[in-house]
């Protein structure tokens, strides 16, 4: 991917300023990849969710600007860095059905309902835009 972490660090924190009014706080990057095996316990009443919060609307955005809509469960590598995934994030993402994981258990995908979320997130920022 040809951008920098300072740069996608910019766009992570002007989303959730736009969405949310403050940056970003879970947007962890890392050396190396983020273990998959720690979403293995969906279960874990810690991460059972569905809220719809400003921050899921951020990081969800940013997860999918740089993804394409399938995010790696390790993360997403940016600049020699890895932007990894947040937990509760992706368990409200998947409760929601915003997301799916793949059958290979390797990555998940934004559904169609994801898209959808996505349209919605940007319509209301459009709607307060002034870039003239």
């Amino acid at each position: 991917m040809q951008v920098t972490k300072g740069t996608a660090v910019r766009i992570i924190d002007a989303l959730a300023l736009a969405i949310d009014k403050k940056r970003a706080s879970a947007k962890t990057f890392d050396g190396r990849p983020a273990d998959p095996g720690r979403f293995g316990n969906w279960q874990d009443a810690k991460y059972s969710t569905t809220q719809d919060t400003p921050r899921t609307r951020a990081l969800l955005l940013a997860y999918a600007m740089f993804s394409g809509g399938k995010l790696p469960k390790e993360g997403i590598r940016i600049d020699d860095h890895w932007f990894h995934p947040d937990i509760w994030v992706m368990k409200a993402m998947l409760n929601k059905g915003y997301m799916i994981e793949n059958a290979q258990g390797s990555h998940f995908e934004l559904t169609e309902t994801g898209w959808s979320f996505i349209a919605e997130t940007v319509e209301g920022l459009a709607s307060h835009a002034n870039f003239r």
